[in-house]
């Protein structure tokens, strides 16, 4: 079936703002990175439901079991990180620095059991008065299944380019960027640049 001169023209105009936005992506400072997104589930922001959670309002720290090593790696200074719990999400904040640790957080009931840190620059650090992104809203909205079971038995969600060719990316960056968006939006927040 031949194309019309209107529908080729119409694809190229699309291609070139694909690639358009590739480059820009790339291009972009590294102070946010916007090429990868995460949610980090950490069950409840209730100190007495999860002690950990002291790290981050005590530290900005957070950290991984070795079972989430790879979707860790993809992690690095300026990505975005939105933080879930009682379900929804709360908090959004950007890597500071990530290190692997073997030595004790006073704050954590396993205090060696999660080596993998990520320190982190908040966007906002309350969550009483946040207007959340519900875990209803990110199943019916958003086309997040893993949200139905509140990310159950999955504490980092990695988003990317390529989900389906990259093991360790579960949903496509694009996903990442209308959540955000909308949460900071509902909260009237804006990104910061990463600080050193």
């Amino acid at each position: 079936m031949k194309k019309t001169v209107q529908e080729k023209e119409t694809l190229e105009t699309k291609n070139y703002l694909v690639e358009e936005t590739r480059i820009k992506t790339v291009n972009m400072s590294t102070d946010i990175v916007h090429d990868i997104g995460a949610i980090v589930n950490v069950r409840s922001f209730d100190s007495d439901k999860n002690p950990n959670i002291a790290s981050i309002f005590n530290k900005e720290l957070w950290g991984f079991s070795t079972r989430y090593c790879k979707r860790w790696n993809f992690l690095r200074k300026g990505v975005r990180v939105l933080f879930y719990g009682d379900k929804g999400i709360r908090i959004a904040a950007t890597v500071r620095e990530k290190h692997e640790s073997r030595e004790p957080v006073r704050e954590w009931a396993n205090s060696t059991g999660y080596p993998y840190h990520i320190i982190m620059n908040f966007i906002n650090k309350q969550t009483e008065n946040t207007r959340r992104i519900t875990k209803d809203e990110l199943v019916d909205v958003y086309d997040i299944p893993l949200a139905k079971r509140g990310f159950r038995g999955m504490a980092l969600t990695i988003f990317g380019m390529n989900p389906k060719e990259k093991d360790g990316i579960t949903y496509p960056i694009e996903k990442f960027n209308e959540i955000w968006s909308k949460f900071l939006e509902r909260n009237d927040l804006h990104e910061k640049p990463s600080q050193t």
